[in-house]
């Protein structure tokens, strides 16, 4: 902390005269020490009006960090219980899945089961006949003509 004894300005930072200042760079730190801009600057200097400032300054911002606190308690607090509510939802809905597994009894989206000599499409020995395609009219000229 730095007690400005001039006013001045850079490209980094400005300040006026009896303004209390900190500075973290030490090299321009150093350059403006050097310079008599600015003096070192202790706390327990500081005036009992700069103080009451310096007060009033640092409750608002405990006030501020406080509400921000609360704030954050409440939506830790709205998580939590819709969490809850989330795992209370799943596990529902994990004990109806295995119920209704139980109740399709292994059918596969309520299809008839089939058998174990049962195809799926219709075997070749139901569709032999004639050989002929209803809608292959060269068959049914071959055919006129061998009659």
């Amino acid at each position: 902390m730095y007690l400005v004894e001039k006013g001045f300005a850079n490209g980094t930072i400005s300040a006026s005269k009896g303004k209390v200042i900190e500075i973290k760079d030490k090299a321009l730190a150093s350059s403006l020490l050097e310079a008599g801009y600015i003096v070192p600057f202790s706390k327990k200097d500081m005036s009992n009006k700069e103080k009451d400032e310096e007060i009033k300054r640092l409750n608002g911002e405990v006030q501020t960090l406080n509400n921000k606190i609360s704030e954050l308690e409440n939506e830790k607090q709205l998580l939590s219980t819709e969490l809850e509510e989330l795992k209370k939802s799943s596990e529902e809905n994990s004990d109806e899945e295995l119920n209704s597994d139980e109740e399709k009894d292994n059918l596969d989206n309520g299809n008839k089961p089939i058998e174990d000599n049962e195809d799926e499409e219709p075997s070749d020995d139901k569709n032999k006949g004639d050989d002929s395609n209803p809608d292959d009219k060269s068959n049914k000229e071959s055919k006129k003509d061998k009659e």
